[in-house]
């Protein structure tokens, strides 16, 4: 486990290693991110990808939890995720390790990505960053989430001061709270699981970025209130609501719920809010827009969702 009074370290560490990889601006690249030592992770699938020509590189499938109803009860099951960033086209396979594969599907079907079956795997290929779901066996509670996300072209600089950059490793914050000032950047890189609800609380010019992740067990994971100039992009939570605030871009987020009242997107009396690129797989509605509700006052207006996937296995998309 790791704690804040690391980060500096982490920060010099991680910039040592990009300055040895390639360009970020490279037209193929793959990359993967390895998970922590003490992630908890699902051994339902082994899940690999690999460039045209090149070798396979096996990818870390964390457990989720999701919400199965059965009749009036509320199951709560162990779907996986698996997480990576590439650019140009990379070849996808899956192993269903609880054995043969009958049908399979990747949805959106809109996407149109016919998988090929062969035993107990299937592969795929894509040429566009895509959030998905894989189901074999007609089995939705049990998929696996893969988000294959564009090249993060964001490069921590250690000598920023108003950086808090969380490395590849499970984080325990003080009190399970980071309240995060103005003017602050939160770097998630992947492979980082964050034990703690990140708070965006009466701030201006706040950005949350990365790979990594707030732990499955932190309801509201994110939460924005009475903010202005907010983007939180390509990491991963629970829940992110966003009240009283104003000028707010999520983009690439992806949020998966399983408790009760486990909203995913809500908005509440705010305005010029952008919601671009994300997945929301929840137990309860994925999104919804209010005015004067949970504290915050007022009415909303310019409230952008686009590009996106919406799955509710409660309530309502």
């Amino acid at each position: 486990m790791k704690n804040m009074t690391h980060k500096k370290l982490l920060v010099f560490t991680c910039f040592i290693a990009i300055l040895v990889t390639p360009s970020v601006y490279a037209r193929d690249q793959l990359v993967v991110y390895p998970a922590p030592e003490g992630a908890e992770l699902n051994s339902d699938f082994t899940v690999r990808v690999r460039q045209t020509g090149q070798e396979w590189k096996q990818l870390s499938s964390y457990i989720i939890n999701v919400d199965e109803v059965r009749g009036s009860n509320h199951s709560v099951e162990n779907a996986s995720m698996s997480y990576f960033d590439f650019a140009g086209e990379v070849e996808v396979s899956v192993t269903s390790n609880k054995g043969q594969i009958e049908i399979a599907k990747v949805r959106p079907l809109s996407y149109k990505i016919v998988p090929q079956i062969n035993g107990n795997t299937i592969t795929f290929k894509l040429d566009k960053p895509r959030n998905l779901s894989v189901e074999v066996n007609n089995d939705i509670f049990h998929n696996l989430h893969l988000f294959a996300n564009p090249i993060d072209e964001y490069i921590p600089n250690p000598q920023d001061t108003d950086l808090i950059y969380f490395g590849p490793a499970i984080h325990r914050i003080d009190r399970g709270k980071l309240r995060v000032a103005s003017r602050k950047t939160v770097y998630l890189s992947g492979g980082a699981i964050l034990m703690g609800q990140i708070l965006i609380g009466g701030v201006q010019n706040v950005k949350i970025l990365g790979r990594g992740m707030v732990d499955r067990s932190i309801k509201e994971g994110i939460r924005i209130a009475n903010s202005q100039n907010v983007l939180v992009e390509g990491v991963i939570t629970t829940q992110l609501p966003t009240g009283g605030s104003d000028s707010v871009t999520i983009r690439n987020v992806k949020s998966i719920s399983y408790y009760g009242w486990g909203d995913g997107m809500n908005v509440f009396a705010s305005n010029n809010v952008l919601f671009d690129g994300v997945f929301c797989r929840n137990s309860d509605d994925c999104t919804t827009v209010y005015g004067t509700r949970k504290g915050f006052k007022g009415g909303c207006k310019n409230i952008t969702m686009q590009n996106s996937t919406l799955w509710a296995d409660v309530a309502h998309p």
